[in-house]
């Protein structure tokens, strides 16, 4: 899996389509929610919906949303052009990961990022691999930690304070997290609505 992962990067990308997901996979909510929705007014870009979830994929068609199965055919294409990720998780719960190592990622998040997770956690295996000290073993677990993480990938945050540690915790350059808050919050910014 993880060889087809890498052998799958240089395949040539759609940088108008964007694809989004969250809720493992499961859910149309959160953060990929609110901005999907934006990027429908947006014109040049074509964003898509992928979810593992038959009543999702179901409940989207119905409002006229562009929406894909992850293990259909045509979700499967979907994920292999798109040129950008939007996630609130990781690849590998949210998407068909093996098909998105040559994208760029945008990680959402669901929440301020208060625990230690991903490779800031000890006990999780990114974070285990991470910490090991310099060997052949450690090479290999990276390489795999890493079958998390797209060509590019940016991180958004709630704040610079959270900003500060999500480098070492998503494993991305400092120049890629942003501080822009989060989509679902828009809402209350925005005074034409109740």
């Amino acid at each position: 899996w993880g060889s087809v992962f890498y052998l799958l990067k240089p395949f040539p990308k759609d940088k108008g389509l964007m694809i989004f997901g969250g809720d493992n996979g499961a859910g149309f909510s959160g953060n990929p929610k609110y901005l999907f929705l934006e990027a429908q007014k947006r014109p040049g870009i074509r964003a898509v919906w992928i979810t593992k979830s038959g009543d999702v994929y179901k409940k989207l068609k119905e409002q006229g949303l562009p929406v894909e199965l992850a293990n259909s055919q045509k979700g499967m294409w979907t994920q292999l052009r798109a040129g950008t990720v939007v996630l609130s998780y990781s690849i590998k719960e949210d998407f068909n990961a093996i098909f998105l190592a040559g994208a760029t990622s945008v990680n959402l998040w669901h929440g301020v990022g208060l625990k230690r997770s991903w490779f800031r956690n000890t006990l999780s295996f990114s974070g285990k691999a991470a910490a090991a000290a310099p060997s052949f073993t450690k090479k290999m677990n990276m390489w795999w930690a890493c079958t998390n993480l797209t060509r590019e990938n940016y991180v958004i945050s709630t704040s610079e304070e959270v900003g500060e540690y999500y480098p070492a915790t998503y494993h991305v350059p400092k120049e890629h997290v942003i501080n822009l808050g989060q989509a679902r919050n828009d809402v209350f910014y925005d005074d034409s609505l109740e």
